[in-house]
């Protein structure tokens, strides 16, 4: 049984007229985000989403127990930083002794924070051999 709905000549020339809009529009941001050469001519380098991850940092808290390993620490939400983000290494630091004096435990980080000029890329800031809480 044929399908009774057929493309119109109207309605394939439109169909193509935005496919060919829509590969010009990928052309220079491919070009230069995967590829990283210039731009060709006739198109425009934009980027979306160019600062994704800029100056906000991932942390993972630690507590260093007695024998010197390391046991996850879950951050407490309740004392006053519901849904904050640390935006650089020294609010990290400020964060990590801030939760000295709260748990009482002796608090290490390992935090990776976005760089804005790296394209996303993300760089390791804080390990968790350094000690939050006798820090100066």
């Amino acid at each position: 049984m044929e399908s009774e709905w057929k493309w119109s000549a109207r309605n394939r020339a439109l169909a193509g007229l935005a496919v060919a809009c829509v590969v010009w529009m990928q052309v220079g941001p491919v070009t230069e985000q995967v590829f990283h050469q210039g731009v060709p001519w006739g198109t425009k380098a934009w980027q979306m989403y160019s600062g994704r991850g800029a100056n906000v940092c991932a942390v993972t808290w630690w507590s260093l127990a007695d024998d010197g390993s390391l046991a996850s620490l879950a951050r407490p939400e309740s004392e006053g930083n519901e849904g904050r983000w640390q935006r650089s290494r020294r609010e990290v630091m400020d964060e990590g002794a801030r939760l000295c004096t709260v748990t009482g435990e002796e608090v290490r980080a390992d935090a990776w924070c976005g760089r804005p000029r790296k394209r996303g890329r993300w760089a390791q800031v804080l390990a968790s051999d350094v000690d939050l809480c006798g820090r100066p």
